[in-house]
């Protein structure tokens, strides 16, 4: 009798303690990052070459399932390293980060743990939409959609009117630094992917796609200003102007920091 109660009482202490073990990251959905732009180098140096059609529709249908990477400033938002040191992609840690769903529910999530930026921190996010109020970010769980946390700071690029000062139309851009195009209609942004004959382009409703860097709705063609209303919260303020002598669009962006 008095075995089989040391044995039911070690069965219990067995169950608490594995129930304690648990990894805290256990059930979360994993953000691994897009490996869009190494697939799309190994693709374009291949024998013979692949055609700019072809790099295309491959860009996106990685686009598709991987998501796009995305810089982003996690430092004021919670995040705790996992106790267990779940190994990152990058040779670091994951940490759980916490936001709001668009349904209004708590999301837990793991990506890598802030990584060190001269000017706060910096956290890659594979991104298949993104508006300054909502992102959908890819894991392996398939993707997620998130409010933006007023402490997740984004880097942004605003079409801006005549005077500099009113924005028109704002952005969420994978990266600091100023566009490489935005369309004859104003609505959707284009930025230069590595190497390549290609163009990410980002639509006014967040949508991502990619297109060859000789589309004709593309205007490349930009003038960066020199006098510009300047912010005492953004010493990397900068302006660029694009036309192509029928439509002229300024955008007001951020310098990378330096």
């Amino acid at each position: 009798m008095y075995r089989s109660i040391a044995l039911i009482l070690f069965i219990l202490i067995f169950v608490v303690l594995s129930g304690l073990a648990q990894p805290q990251n256990a059930g979360l959905p994993k953000v691994v990052p897009s490996s869009l732009i190494a697939d799309l180098g190994t693709l374009s140096g291949k024998k013979p070459a692949v055609g700019l059609a072809a790099l295309v529709k491959f860009a996106n249908e990685k686009l598709s399932t991987d998501g796009y990477e995305f810089e982003v400033d996690p430092c004021d938002i919670g995040s705790t390293v996992t106790v267990e040191k779940y190994p990152g992609e990058n040779g670091g840690v994951y940490s759980i980060y916490t936001a709001i769903t668009k349904s209004g529910k708590e999301q837990k999530f793991l990506a890598d743990a802030p990584h060190d930026a001269p000017c706060g921190c910096w956290l890659n996010l594979p991104i298949k939409a993104a508006t300054p109020n909502q992102l959908v970010i890819n894991s392996e769980k398939g993707p997620f959609k998130l409010v933006v946390p007023k402490e997740l700071l984004l880097e942004e690029v605003d079409l801006v009117d005549r005077s500099l000062r009113k924005s028109v139309r704002t952005w969420v851009v994978p990266r600091g630094g100023p566009p490489d195009g935005v369309s004859t209609d104003g609505k959707k942004l284009y930025f230069r992917i590595e190497e390549q004959p290609l163009l990410l382009e980002i639509s006014e409703s967040g949508n991502l796609r990619i297109i060859p860097r000789s589309d004709k709705t593309v205007i490349a063609k930009f003038v960066d200003l020199k006098k510009f209303p300047k912010d005492p919260k953004n010493d990397y303020l900068g302006y660029r102007s694009f036309s192509n002598g029928k439509q002229k669009f300024t955008l007001k962006f951020s310098h990378v920091c330096t």
